[in-house]
């Protein structure tokens, strides 16, 4: 597997959409000189296209729910890990 991320060519489906296509073609350059967010780090991520929509202060400030929340109660964790109370709310 690791041979195949360094020597062959990304394949991304052609039903996945072109500016999606796009970013993770940019992301997962292997020239890592080319990669975007070599030059001006997170910025050059935050500007592409994909994310046009994306308020970038709300998520700074913590102000923006997530789509789903994880119920950390029916997971398919080791009983010595999941049974331990934890109020999830205090971590966040």
């Amino acid at each position: 597997m690791y041979n195949s991320i360094l020597n062959e060519p990304l394949n991304i489906p052609q039903n996945v959409s072109k500016i999606v296509r796009n970013l993770l073609s940019r992301l997962l350059e292997k020239d890592s000189s080319k990669r975007m967010g070599s030059q001006r780090g997170i910025e050059e991520i935050k500007e592409h296209p994909w994310f046009h929509d994306v308020d970038w202060k709300k998520y700074e400030k913590l102000k923006v729910d997530p789509p789903f929340k994880v119920n950390y109660h029916i997971t398919n964790f080791d009983p010595n890990y999941s049974s331990n109370n934890v109020d999830i709310d205090e971590i966040y």
